[in-house]
């Protein structure tokens, strides 16, 4: 998708879960995307991902989305909750 919308750029894909981490050296940022995993599951990649990102936020920009924001704040020192259900697509939401 952003191969499409960003046909400049020099994209990589790596996957946590089968992939090495390597030390980001030559990247102007990092996206953490989605996973059928939680923050919270104990897995050993989950583990890896989070000292990654623990490391490289001292000197690269990183953006989450979905699993990504929640591993990235548990990894950084925050905290995630449970909503009570899983939604994945599109959602009307309304501001309170």
């Amino acid at each position: 998708m952003f191969r499409e919308l960003l046909p400049r750029l020099d994209i990589s894909v790596v996957s946590a879960e089968t992939e090495a981490l390597l030390v980001a050296d030559n990247v102007d940022g990092i996206l953490v995307g989605g996973s059928f995993s939680s923050a919270y599951d104990d897995k050993e990649w989950i583990r890896k991902l989070e000292e990654f990102l623990r490391q490289q936020i001292k000197s690269t920009p990183i953006l989450g989305i979905c699993f990504g924001h929640q591993v990235l704040a548990k990894a950084l020192g925050g905290t995630v909750q449970a909503q009570g259900e899983s939604r994945t697509g599109r959602w009307k939401e309304e501001l309170t």
